[in-house]
Order: structure tokens, then sequence, then C-alpha cells
């Protein structure tokens, strides 16, 4: 999706908002203003909702900043949230991070943990290092993560481990649909029959 043309709307809490009228001097370097409330919205070209963030503290200079105690929700196009927490959002240019942490969730139930979180908002892309998922409720552990916001598609490679109660399963990568987790790629299986002969009074 086309990021030309976004809005990017600011809600401040009221003495942030008394900071902006305060005249500058013209040989005052840019400072970053601290803020308590604070959320961003992004609209898409025809208007639609494509991402907000809601924060409790931060300090902001114009597109950049850092924000502390936040929430970051993706809108898809056919309206599939994914919702992520951190303790801080580092705001870049075109990249930001998430640190400290970080929880994401999705309105169909898949959750990953991971320490760091980069959003790249001109590819639409979410990236990590070493994470953690839960797939219709079987944990997994994952190399490196990346997430795909223009098609909700969420993919795991350099090698991943679940575990369910029959067993474990290893895989270089897998992506996780609608359907739930496909493995692909050196696939093994291992069952423990032991577990199954007690399941079955064995």
């Amino acid at each position: 999706m086309s990021r030309a043309g976004i809005v990017l709307v600011v809600l401040l809490a009221a003495a942030f908002t008394a900071l902006l009228v305060v005249p500058h001097r013209s040989s005052t370097p840019d400072v970053p203003f601290t803020a308590s409330g604070v959320t961003l919205h992004t609209y898409g070209e025809s208007g639609e909702l494509t991402w907000e963030v809601i924060a409790q503290t931060g300090e902001v200079t114009d597109d950049e900043g850092e924000l502390r105690d936040v929430e970051v929700r993706f809108v898809s196009s056919d309206d599939t949230a994914l919702t992520a927490i951190a303790d801080t959002l580092v705001r870049g240019d075109e990249e930001s991070a998430l640190s400290g942490g970080v929880r994401v969730e999705r309105s169909d139930g898949l959750i990953l943990t991971t320490d760091r979180l980069t959003w790249d908002e001109r590819e639409e892309r979410l990236r990590a290092g070493a994470v953690e998922l839960t797939v219709d409720g079987t944990a997994w552990k994952g190399s490196q993560f990346e997430y795909d916001l223009g098609n909700d598609r969420a993919l795991i490679f350099g090698g991943l481990e679940g575990a369910f109660p029959e067993g474990m399963l290893s895989a270089d990568r897998a992506e996780v649909g609608e359907d739930g987790l496909t493995a692909s790629g050196g696939v093994t299986l291992r069952l423990d029959l032991a577990a199954e002969e007690d399941v079955d009074g064995s």
C-alpha cells in the first residue's frame, strides 16, 4: 500500500499542546517535546485507518521520537487487527523499533513474544530475531520472524521447533496463515510413544 498522502494526526495532552504555541527563538536548536497521553493515527489514500499508536508518555520531534508504555494497532483491508504492546517505541523516519516485553496478538489467536521488533513502514513489515509463538494452543520457538502487514502473513525461518502433547516438530521454516501453521524444509516429527500409551491406559 502506498504511503503517499498519509495524514499523521497527533493528539497530545493539554500541557504538551501549550508548549506548541510558545514562540521559538531562531537560534534555539530543535529539542524534543515531552508529552503524556500521546495518540498517533495514520490513514491511507482512501481515508482508511492503517495503524494507531497509543502511548502513556514520550518525547517527540517532528516524525521521530521515543514513546513509552506503547500499544500499536495495525488494521488490514479485511479488518483483521494485529496489536503490539511494548515498553518503548523509538520512531524513525521509515523504520521504528519496539523493545522491552514485546507482545503481539492477532485477532485469530496468534500470540508472539520477543525482546525487540522492528517496524518498516515503507515495506509494511515487522521483523524480529528469536521469537516465541502460540498458534492454536501449540507453543513454537523460531530463530527469525517476519510479518507481512499487507497480506496478514507471518513467516518463521532459520529454524523453528514446536511442542505438543504427543511430541515435537522441527523445521527450517513455517508460515502462519488463517488455516494455522504450515511447516516446510527439513521437517522432523518426534512422537512420544510412551505418552500415547499412558493416554490409552496401556
